[in-house]
């Protein structure tokens, strides 16, 4: 699903627009883990198709969305001369995530494993598509500190920052 997804990602990128593909990847995803999350309900075939079904869903969504936009946009919206710092620190926090998620991952798991596994991932993939709705590009002008370096940018600004 990864070559499936970057595939669609590249084709679709211009045409729909970088943030509005993450966001949709971000949705696809959550609706993916919803789906799976009903094989717990559900009983012989029908759970193996729901987690199969799910988990590619999941997959393909998140190579379509925020796989490849995440590194596009790092790309586009950061200036030359602190491209590869912005890539890095947009990266970072991905990192965080992941190492936080290992972490607390075995405490969310005591009620219910799959239950809480499937809610937890469907939590976070929302709340991911809400922040994506953020158009934010970083201004050469007013260098001094990140957060006072970030501005809303239309999708052309974005563009002619190269």
């Amino acid at each position: 699903m990864l070559l499936v997804g970057i595939t669609f990602a590249v084709l679709l990128a211009d045409r729909l627009g970088r943030i509005k593909l993450q966001v949709f990847g971000f949705i696809g995803c959550a609706v993916g883990l919803l789906v799976a999350s009903c094989a717990a309900y559900a009983g012989g075939s029908l759970k193996i198709f729901l987690i199969f079904a799910g988990v590619m869903l999941f997959n393909f969504m998140t190579d379509l969305g925020p796989n490849a936009q995440t590194y596009l946009l790092a790309g586009e919206v950061f200036p030359t001369a602190i491209r590869g710092s912005g890539a890095g620190f947009a990266a970072a926090f991905a990192k965080i995530g992941a190492v936080l998620t290992a972490f607390l991952f075995p405490i969310l798991l005591k009620a219910n494993p799959q239950t809480a596994a499937a809610l937890r991932d469907f939590l976070l993939w929302t709340i991911g598509a809400g922040k994506g709705n953020d158009q934010k590009a970083l201004d050469p002008l007013h260098f001094t500190t990140l957060p006072e370096f970030v501005r809303t940018l239309s999708d052309a600004q974005i563009r002619s920052i190269n």
